[in-house]
């Protein structure tokens, strides 16, 4: 995301993945990476204002479901 204010840090995101089905069942795996961002560093507050630190954080993320 470009940010208006010139001072403010750019917000980016990468998420890479894949869901696999087994029967009933269902499996979502991701890699999400971001900079700036407020789910997935810490910098919650500030993320999608000025940024905070400029270095890149990741979240790796395993979801089951079952479908009856």
């Amino acid at each position: 995301m470009t940010k208006d204010e010139a001072d403010y840090k750019d917000s980016y995101q990468n998420v890479l993945g894949a869901m696999f089905v087994r029967g009933n069942s269902l499996f979502f795996v991701d890699l999400a990476l971001g900079k700036n961002h407020p789910w997935i560093g810490p910098n919650y507050g500030s993320a999608l204002a000025e940024g905070g630190d400029d270095k890149w954080h990741y979240r790796f993320n395993i979801n089951m479901s079952y479908k009856f």
